[in-house]
């Protein structure tokens, strides 16, 4: 009898043992509260108002048969990081983006954890459902092999096109603005990114400038001390004053124009250091870094 109920307390022990373990593992699903950082931008050539919508760094991770066998674990973990970014992709953002009423959405990058064919798949399911016109930024995490082959990189990455434009500057034209997207701006932009730009400025419209990287602010310190206390001294900006991203010719050329007196840029929109942060770029530009989508964020940029 005694060891009947030794037994059967150990079983309850056990069950709530592993009922503690699933909870903490899995208890996140049952918190993810979307919510949004809203912007508002006030233009006079605009007669009604338009809504664009900010995803980024989703961190989207598939254990598929691509991840090696010694990397499957750290995967998994990190798809409980991203708060099970596949599933929330799969079954919520893809029907809330639809429902939005927005008018154009930016995935501002790291929307998958690594560059394997099963993420951009299940990232490529989610927009094969979207009603709502969009841009797609990749950069770092979307582009990098981490966990997988160089050969299922190289698979991978012919399957990109797939995913929408990919060209080094992407552009969406509004009839009294445009928003202006630099692709994998993780690296320095291209003659042919730069080139692009020069002709939409050249067109005299205020321009939303969307990058994954942030740019580093003339005129206030913050958004740089903050992520050197966040990532072990680095400054994960572009920028002159020992930021991590070091600008080369096209790329100087692009932050004069993001700087200059006349620069028809409105405001920077980024994304990429998993904190919010609002403030001025210059003394007339303004720079808003978005929370990251793995935890429910995203951003509403209300042009009127």
């Amino acid at each position: 009898m005694k060891k009947k109920i030794i037994l059967i307390t150990t079983l309850i022990l056990a069950a709530a043992c592993m009922a503690l373990i699933v909870l903490v593992l899995y208890g996140k699903r049952d918190k993810f509260e979307p919510h949004a950082e809203e912007i508002e931008i006030d233009l006079e050539a605009v007669e009604k108002p338009f809504k664009i919508l900010w995803l980024s760094d989703l961190h989207i991770a598939k254990t598929g048969s691509e991840v090696g066998k010694g990397y499957r674990k750290d995967v998994k973990a990190r798809d409980g990081f991203s708060q099970h970014a596949a599933d929330k992709w799969d079954n919520y953002w893809p029907d809330f983006i639809n429902e939005s009423g927005a008018d154009l959405v930016v995935f501002g990058g790291d929307m998958v954890d690594f560059c394997s064919r099963d993420n951009l798949i299940c990232f490529r399911k989610g927009l094969d459902k979207l009603t709502v016109p969009y841009i797609y930024l990749r950069c770092d995490h979307d582009v990098m092999p981490t966990y997988i082959s160089e050969e299922s990189f190289q698979i991978a990455k012919e399957f990109m096109p797939e995913l929408g434009d990919d060209s080094d500057l992407i552009s969406y034209e509004f009839e009294n603005f445009v928003v202006v997207a630099w692709n994998d701006s993780a690296y320095n932009m291209t003659e042919n990114g730069l080139e692009k730009l020069r002709n939409i400025c050249a067109e005299d419209k205020p321009i939303l400038f969307m990058t994954h990287v942030p740019i580093a602010s003339a005129v206030d310190t913050s958004l740089a001390e903050k992520s050197r206390e966040i990532y072990d001294g680095r400054s994960l900006l572009w920028g002159y004053n020992d930021d991590y991203y070091w600008p080369e010719y096209e790329t100087r050329q692009l932050l004069d124009i993001l700087f200059a007196d006349d620069s028809p840029v409105v405001e920077v929109f980024a994304g990429h250091l998993h904190f919010s942060w609002d403030g001025y770029l210059s003394d007339r530009v303004k720079e808003h870094v978005f929370a990251p989508a793995l935890e429910g964020s995203y951003g509403i940029i209300t042009v009127k």
